[in-house]
């Protein structure tokens, strides 16, 4: 079932047991990480997890319950949890829904296409060649990395509200070179929702300076940005 149709089975549910106040909130990931060092791969990770969690007032009080899996079975379980769950509570504390703003402002992406699995270790072997012919110098401690993530989150409830949000990431690029002088021009980072916030080089003559929109700082600062941003 998709986040879509498994919303519209809880739905069905809460309404079959005369529930009227309801909220779902849904989250999901999925991920791939590669990393190669002196030529050859040596750290891969990939994951998908995620998981939707359902709660509704019940007699003044507040129920949960949550699953990872999203089918029919599933839908009209956590419904009926998180009622009995209500039904059970003693606690006299405050509870609440945020009803649906009246406008929300929708943003319109070109959507992207994650690169599969094979793709990303061929990018990320190729690159770590073009990073030892880049000069001579470097020999060893040198090691690159290729990432690809999508996260979704979505937010309903009885009350109006109806979110969804597909996550944007950020980049830093260290090293204000050929090769991340070509990865500031480059239009790709837009088309995958990622945002370039900073350049870092240990050059005295380019640190101050910006590199297409983009500006430049002294690497000993990125801890601190990191932290900041």
């Amino acid at each position: 079932m998709t986040y879509q149709e498994f919303k519209q089975a809880v739905i069905r549910h809460a309404e079959a047991m005369g529930i009227a106040e309801y909220e779902i909130y849904y989250q999901a990931e999925e991920s791939t990480s590669v990393s190669a060092f002196r030529h050859e791969l040596n750290q891969f990770t990939s994951s998908v997890e995620g998981g939707l969690c359902f709660r509704c007032i019940v007699n003044g009080k507040m129920g949960y319950a949550s699953t990872e899996a999203l089918n029919e079975e599933q839908a009209e379980r956590v419904v009926r949890t998180a009622h009995d769950n209500a039904l059970a509570l003693e606690a006299d504390d405050p509870v609440f829904l945020v009803s649906g703003g009246q406008d929300y402002e929708k943003i319109d992406r070109e959507g992207y296409e994650l690169p599969k699995t094979e793709e990303l270790i061929k990018k990320v072997l190729d690159t770590q060649e073009q990073l030892y012919a880049a000069a001579p110098t470097v020999i060893d401690g040198s090691s690159t990395q290729g990432m690809a993530i999508s996260m979704d989150l979505a937010m309903y409830n009885s009350k109006g509200l109806d979110l969804n949000y597909h996550n944007n990431m950020s980049a830093i690029i260290v090293g204000a070179g050929n090769l991340g002088r070509a990865l500031a021009a480059t239009r790709m980072f837009g088309r995958r929702g990622v945002s370039r916030l900073a350049l870092f080089d240990v050059d005295e003559s380019i640190i101050g300076t910006e590199i297409y929109g983009i500006k430049v700082y002294s690497v000993k600062d990125l801890s601190e940005f990191c932290k900041n941003e």
